[in-house]
């Protein structure tokens, strides 16, 4: 079956928590059971992106897409590159539960129940380990032990940023702790929802046991499971969170003779969570061909969902603008205020935002302080997206590359800006990158550096994309190469890497030299190159 048969058009799913035109092709890969059309997804999105260009929620994924492009075909063009990701997220997992049991045998000694929400859920559940990757531990508790759990945790040395932690069981969620790992508290299930005792009780009796490393904990069960999982992955993230469909997925198709429909569907309308359960499973049936009993679907779709909760929910699922965590945050903590006003009448809107953001200033004051800034921002990204605007429509013959402007966005292994005789120049590491918006071209191209190192006697590898640059020394000071249009992939950022041997300056500078760089120039050639 063609690869275009599986997908519906992308406008039909607006960004913000849904994934692009190459996290499709990834997810595509990694849940398709049709193997021609996963082969297909795969190369296709190998194709599209580098893999140094991937994004962080994308990255996550690759545990599994190994697993199952592996298990096709083992001897893949690719799979090798993938290797090391898979054993590096399969060693970060280990750790991460580590941690986990270890948190809950200090629970468990002081006898306060527990239990795994998300990716730790997910490991000890229905993944083999190591397939799910985790950034945090996301743990539940009963709402009455919050006090002695924060307790328990501060004497083991993890902190958190809240300055009234007995204010935030009232007013959110959950805490976020650090100490060797990020560690997610929990005491309520749902973002903005204040659960009476007996919906925690509902949720807490229907719960599954599990064993982490000899400590018993326990985890929701598949139909509050999938519920959990939909709420939580349909809210916005800068990179889309779209990690949740395969999750989704996972629990549908490899627990489905265990979800209770009917539940779903009831604890969705109870707790007003039916809108994201239902987008995503018409989601996955429209992509990936899940199928669900009829009478469910007949069921699902019978619910009057009020308007007021899908305008909530497509609000929570959409970037609101600004810089600061403050204004992203602000709409889903505005219909938590909204909630939590119903059950308590005398809570203000600013002190609710003082204790939910941490801020120890009136609101009146950051409001002002966060405008300024955005402005700031706002104008450097105008300026920013007009010179890259010029770049590709400029008809230039020549472009340069200055360390002196370049935004600190485009470069990674660099040191700070420095002057010498002059000129400006940054230190690299041996090993650094540069992106570069270049229109797609044949190009002659001089790197500068400046004459503290001897370009003829460097031993350099020099890269754009993924090819490798044959390079040749003009003098002291400059090498020049040629970049095919070839050479160019399917991005708005091309990527030069520069690897060369450590540097050592005479005066014992401690830090890791590579080049000390200039600028680089780009001269269009009008003649095609040939090979």
């Amino acid at each position: 079956m063609p690869l275009s048969n599986y997908f519906t058009p992308s406008s039909t799913w607006p960004r913000g928590c849904w994934p692009d035109k190459s996290q499709q092709l990834l997810l595509a890969a990694c849940l398709l059971e049709d193997d021609d059309a996963s082969l297909t997804a795969w190369q296709t999105w190998q194709d599209s992106i580098p893999l140094d260009f991937v994004d962080g929620t994308s990255a996550r994924l690759l545990p599994l897409l190994h697993r199952r492009v592996s298990r096709i075909d083992s001897k893949a063009p690719g799979l090798k590159d993938l290797a090391g990701v898979v054993r590096y997220h399969w060693v970060h997992t280990q750790l991460m539960m580590r941690d986990a049991s270890a948190i809950l045998r200090l629970f468990n000694d002081a006898g306060i129940d527990t239990m795994l929400l998300k990716g730790a859920a997910l490991n000890a559940s229905i993944y083999p380990l190591g397939l799910r990757p985790m950034k945090d531990i996301d743990i539940v508790i009963r709402p009455e032990q919050t006090e002695k759990a924060l307790s328990l945790l501060k004497d083991e040395g993890w902190e958190h940023e809240f300055p009234q932690p007995k204010k935030m069981r009232d007013l959110s969620h959950a805490c976020h702790l650090t100490k060797t790992s990020n560690l997610d508290l929990h005491w309520n299930f749902f973002h903005g929802s204040i659960l009476t005792n007996a919906q925690v009780n509902e949720l807490w009796d229907a719960s599954e046991p599990i064993q982490i490393l000899g400590q018993t904990s326990r985890v929701l069960c598949p139909s509050d499971q999938l519920l959990h999982t939909c709420e939580h992955g349909m809210r916005y993230a800068p990179s889309p969170p779209f990690r949740w469909l395969a999750d989704a997925h996972r629990i549908v198709t490899s627990l489905s003779e265990s979800i209770d429909w009917d539940r779903c569907c009831r604890l969705g309308m109870e707790h007003g969570l039916l809108y994201p359960l239902l987008k995503t499973l018409q989601y996955l049936e429209q992509n990936f061909q899940v199928m669900l009993p009829e009478n469910t679907w007949k069921k699902l779709t019978s619910y009057h969902i009020p308007m007021s909760n899908q305008l909530a929910h497509e609000t929570l699922a959409r970037r609101t603008p600004g810089q600061h965590p403050f204004w992203h945050d602000l709409p889903a903590n505005l219909l938590s205020y909204r909630r939590l006003k119903k059950i308590n009448p005398h809570l203000s809107l600013s002190e609710f935002l003082k204790v939910i953001n941490s801020i120890d200033m009136p609101i009146r004051d950051l409001l002002m302080l966060l405008l300024k800034q955005n402005t700031v921002a706002l104008k450097k990204q105008i300026e920013q997206k007009i010179e890259a605007l010029d770049l590709y429509l400029s008809d230039e013959p020549t472009r340069t590359i200055s360390m002196t402007t370049i935004s600190q966005e485009l470069v990674e292994g660099f040191h700070s800006r420095e002057t010498h005789e002059g000129k400006t120049f940054r230190w690299s590491f041996p090993d650094a990158t540069l992106r570069i918006n270049l229109p797609v071209a044949n190009y002659e191209t001089t790197l500068h550096i400046l004459p503290n190192r001897d370009c003829r006697n460097i031993d350099l590898n020099l890269k754009f994309n993924r090819s490798n640059l044959n390079w040749k020394a003009i003098n002291a000071n400059s090498v020049s190469f040629r970049i095919k249009k070839t050479m160019f992939v399917d991005y708005h950022q091309q990527r030069m890497t520069l690897q060369c041997a450590p540097w050592l300056l005479p005066d014992s500078d401690p830090r890791q030299l590579g080049l000390p760089l200039l600028q680089l120039k780009f001269r269009k050639l009008n003649d095609p190159l040939q090979n």
